[in-house]
């Protein structure tokens, strides 16, 4: 008899957990979760994800529901000791919960490194740069469609050809707002200025994120000119007012404030990581304890602790170091008998902001106050004007034409897809304008 009970005991933990796994299903719904959510509804992929889950869980329920039934009536092993019976209990209810818990984190789930590698810019070391982008890579979004393509180290739809000496060559520097981060797959500024063009002319979207001045001007040198660049845009501003804050001789300089990078960011994957990283469960609690206060992105660190007091200096060693950088960019140009235009760095930051706008700024990037802020990049300004009077080179003024306007822009300085339009138009047509009248500029 008492055997009998221990065999009966393993069918009724079967069928338990049968029986909590269709309890959990109805209230494991759409309209409960809903309950949860800041407007009271899910989004389509959410409820794809939910509906796979409780579709699993209910058909695994049914069937360990029946196996406890049959084990409860039919099943009899004589054989077993209690510790033995207890041990078989305990793992039916640690798997089955453990297999809820994985069930319903991957309805709102982490993304795994491998995933991350995939929807993430790859970045590798330079001796000439903070860092560079490998030859050849794609990038996918969330949904795994393709977002862009890096080609022969930069983002365009093909390779650079060497043996195409008929086209001219438009090369466009910059940091993340030339690359156009959030912008479709051949859908950047710089790639739609080329829709205005004749097959003549190639547009090259030279735009790396975090990369500043004095980055574009190492590209330049050490890589660009290779390729016979017939013109050369240089639009940045954002990434150089990181350092506007913090440069002055001697521990802070560039030399000193920008090492570069020392690895790959696209390390393969080892298989046991690729495994463990397969449960929702060890992503969450591995996002625990590797929280931090900043985070790596394509802008570079974002410093949590500088928000509500940062600073309102801004070094007049920065300053000259702006200048400097773009003052070389220029001659560098003209020593590989290419031409220069400089660009103003439209940007959502101004004078004028509303408090929404504000809320859009990254400040902690450059730990700057707004008015700093405000002040920093007319600054920038200033001095684009400057160097370009000075050196007798182009100018595009994209900043007095577009800053500050709200509906152009989904944070300080990125556009959305209407604000890439707009701007590919004004460096088009200006852009035609100045190469018409490029004896002017010599």
């Amino acid at each position: 008899m008492h055997n009998q009970n221990k065999d009966k005991f393993i069918g009724i933990s079967l069928s338990i957990c049968g029986l909590f796994g269709i309890i959990y299903v109805v209230i494991f719904s759409p309209t409960i979760l809903s309950l949860f959510s800041s407007d009271n509804s899910l989004s389509s992929s959410t409820l794809v994800l939910l509906k796979s889950s409780r579709i699993k869980i209910t058909f695994y329920s049914f069937i360990i529901l029946f196996i406890g039934l049959i084990y409860f009536n039919y099943v009899k092993i004589q054989i077993l000791k209690s510790n033995v019976t207890s041990l078989i209990i305990g793992f039916i209810f640690f798997s089955w919960f453990f297999y809820l818990i994985e069930s319903s984190l991957r309805v709102f789930p982490l993304d795994n490194s491998e995933k991350i590698l995939k929807q993430s810019l790859a970045y590798e070391p330079s001796s000439f740069s903070i860092h560079k982008f490998p030859l050849h890579h794609n990038i996918y979004d969330s949904n795994g469609k393709l977002k862009s393509k890096i080609r022969s180290g930069f983002r365009m739809e093909e390779e650079i050809s060497l043996a195409d000496s008929i086209k001219s060559k438009i090369f466009i520097f910059g940091g993340s707002f030339v690359y156009d981060l959030n912008a479709r797959l051949g859908k950047s500024w710089p790639e739609l200025v080329g829709d205005y063009f004749s097959s003549d002319f190639q547009i090259i979207n030279a735009g790396v994120p975090g990369h500043r001045t004095f980055d574009s001007v190492g590209k330049l040198f050490s890589e660009v000119h290779l390729y016979n660049p017939k013109y050369v845009l240089l639009c940045n501003a954002w990434n150089d007012i990181k350092y506007f804050s913090k440069l002055e001789p001697p521990n802070s300089t560039l030399l000193r404030l920008y090492p570069g990078m020392n690895h790959y960011s696209h390390k393969k994957i080892s298989l046991f990581k690729g495994t463990i990283e397969k449960s929702q469960i060890f992503l969450r609690f591995s996002s625990i304890f590797s929280g931090t206060n900043h985070e790596n992105n394509p802008e570079g660190r974002y410093f949590k602790k500088y928000i509500g007091r940062q600073s309102s200096e801004i070094s007049q060693y920065a300053l000259d170091q702006y200048e400097l950088n773009i003052e070389n960019f220029i001659d560098v140009c003209r020593n590989i008998n290419s031409t220069p235009i400089l660009l103003t760095q439209p940007r959502l930051v101004d004078k004028n902001n509303t408090e929404i706008d504000k809320n859009k700024i990254a400040y902690g990037y450059v730990n700057l106050s707004h008015n700093a802020l405000v002040k920093a990049f007319n600054k920038c300004d200033s001095i684009m004007h400057k160097v370009a009077k000075n050196k007798n080179a182009m100018i595009i003024d994209l900043s007095n034409k577009f800053s500050g306007n709200s509906k152009l822009f989904l944070d300080h300085v990125h556009t959305n897809q209407l604000g890439s339009q707009a701007i590919a138009e004004e460096v088009a047509t200006t852009l035609k304008i100045l190469l018409s009248e490029k004896s002017r500029y010599k």
